[in-house]
């Protein structure tokens, strides 16, 4: 079951992170024994535990003590928020606790998005193919970009003509893109779609 309490089982949070390396020390309340911990991206929704389907990573006292913390490998970038959860079982009851300051912010760096755009006329048709290619160092969520399509010039930003989504997430790596028909005078870019929530999480870079 999940307690709500003002008291602080996991407190003084402290992190050192280099060479792809994370480690989380913190203090434990007596009759504390494991963690559950869940990691999102700093960017998401404030994370809920009683509605998340996430699974936790398990923590235990015994963990902590061998490796002098909670230790982690981070192999990509990104700005991510881990959430401390102490559980305990007495008498056989299982308690999970819901506590303020739980959460501790790790910045691995912008994840920097590389696109292309190419673009091929129709022989003899006002109309021309665009191909898209998208190479990010994670996973992207495809509500982060957004394509825009102006006519008599390139957009300059997501407001500078007709913004469209993206269908699908971007996957690590190169994710080339279904291709788009639109007319010899109009033209396209790709942006973030907010950037004034975004830009601090990743960098676009066209190629």
């Amino acid at each position: 079951m999940y307690i709500k309490t003002d008291n602080a089982l996991v407190s003084e949070f402290k992190t050192v992170f280099g060479d792809n390396k994370l480690k989380i020390t913190f203090k434990w309340a007596n009759g504390v024994e494991q963690v559950y911990i869940y990691k999102t991206r700093a960017e998401e929704p404030a994370f809920d535990i009683e509605s998340t389907q996430q699974k936790p990573i398990i923590y235990t006292l015994n963990e902590y003590k061998t490796f002098r913390g909670y230790v982690e490998e981070i192999n990509e970038a990104g700005q991510f928020t881990y959430y401390f959860f102490p559980f305990t079982r007495q008498n056989g009851v299982e308690t999970i606790f819901i506590q303020p300051h739980n959460a501790v912010r790790v910045d691995a760096g912008r994840v920097t998005i590389f696109y292309n755009i190419t673009e091929k006329k129709k022989i003899f048709s006002n109309k021309k193919i665009i191909s898209l290619t998208v190479k990010a160092d994670a996973a992207v969520d495809k509500n982060i970009l957004c394509y825009v399509i102006k006519q008599s010039g390139y957009p300059q930003n997501k407001d500078d003509g007709v913004m469209y989504k993206f269908m699908d997430d971007f996957s690590p790596g190169i994710n080339t893109l279904p291709q788009i028909i639109i007319n010899t005078d109009e033209f396209i870019n790709i942006f973030l779609t907010h950037p004034e929530l975004h830009q601090n999480f990743y960098e676009l870079k066209v190629v």
